[in-house]
């Protein structure tokens, strides 16, 4: 069944409809993650994408259906759910790994990113 999204502006009476989306039972085939490397200097926050390339052979954001967590907590932090692949520095100077998981064929596959922070 094909789903469309409504934005609405806060404040207004304007609204504008997305194009219609049709999901359907595609096997993933790999997936990535961008940026693979990144430099932060704290307090700075950037987002982290998961990308699915289907049997179909389309890629699609995959980010909020892979597991993400943090390696190194003292460093950076990431969230899930609506905020998926939102990081976080956390003070400390290092290096911090993002850890992406999802399963291919009944396998587990996991991806890194390995974010940089230089605390001034």
């Amino acid at each position: 069944e094909p789903v469309q999204y409504e934005l609405t502006f806060e404040g207004t009476d304007d609204s504008i409809l997305t194009r219609e989306y049709v999901y359907s039972e595609l096997e993933l085939v790999s997936f990535r993650v961008d940026p693979v490397e990144a430099y932060l200097s704290y307090p700075d926050t950037l987002w982290l994408s998961a990308y699915g390339t289907f049997e179909d052979g389309y890629e699609r954001t995959i980010t909020r259906d892979v597991a993400l967590s943090t390696l190194d907590e003292g460093i950076v932090t990431v969230d899930s759910g609506n905020n998926a692949g939102y990081i976080t520095s956390v003070g400390d100077k290092g290096r911090g790994t993002i850890q992406a998981s999802t399963t291919i064929d009944e396998e587990r596959v996991t991806r890194y990113s390995d974010i940089e922070v230089d605390v001034p």
